[in-house]
């Protein structure tokens, strides 16, 4: 809707709506002290979420969402190269 209309974001004082592009990890107690390295890799992959917006435009206007994601991909070599080649300390 963000991509056809000027939508005005209205104030939330009561903090009923999650903030916008809001991440959960969910994994096992110890995980990150047991994996830094993939703690690192999964901290360190960011999509914007006007990058996201234009996926779901795309699957909305008849894409499937493996194409709009390949597209994204191809679009991002140089960002997909950097998050694959996060070094372990």
């Amino acid at each position: 809707m963000r991509q056809k209309y000027d939508v005005k974001w209205l104030k939330d004082p009561k903090g009923v709506c999650p903030p916008p592009q809001s991440y959960y990890w969910i994994a096992q107690k110890g995980f990150a002290a047991a994996n830094p390295h993939a703690r690192e890799v999964i901290a360190s992959v960011y999509v914007p979420i006007a990058d996201i917006t234009t996926m779901n435009g795309d699957v909305k206007d008849g894409k499937t969402m493996d194409a709009a994601v390949d597209d994204w991909v191809k679009a991002h070599g140089d960002l997909m190269k950097r998050w694959a080649n996060i070094k372990k300390d």
